[in-house]
């Protein structure tokens, strides 16, 4: 799995989806890159457990079964500088950090499983 592909196909859907984005969305050279009043800081990862072991991303069958763990992950920038995230029907949390970067991203019982380098994206939303 590459990140800054995902990444790209993430920029491409915000920029694609009218329903409930606003074109104009960016991948960002660092986290502290610059962002316009209208943009949102997001943070992106990605995690896969290879459960058999072949060294490709196997993706589950119709019925979700035989195929790898794998997963995308965001953060978004909060106004006072940290980041949020939220884990399925779970409610959203401030995480409190200030640096996804160097912030272990686990899913559940997959300790550090978002095990990517992090991508910024400048995203705009309605």
């Amino acid at each position: 799995m590459n990140v800054n592909y995902v990444a790209n196909l993430v920029v491409q859907d915000g920029n694609t989806n009218p329903l409930y984005f606003i074109s104009g969305w960016r991948i960002l050279s660092s986290r502290t890159a610059a962002v316009n009043a209208d943009e949102h800081r997001i943070a992106l990862r990605i995690g896969w457990i290879d459960t058999n072991g072949n060294g490709k991303v196997d993706l589950p069958d119709q019925y979700g079964f035989g195929g790898d763990n794998v997963d995308y992950h965001f953060m978004l920038q909060n106004s006072t500088g940290t980041w949020s995230e939220k884990h399925g029907p779970n409610p959203s949390q401030n995480t409190g950090i200030t640096d996804p970067s160097n912030f272990i991203w686990s899913n559940g019982i997959y300790y550090n499983f978002y095990n990517s380098s992090t991508v910024y994206i400048a995203a705009k939303v309605h």
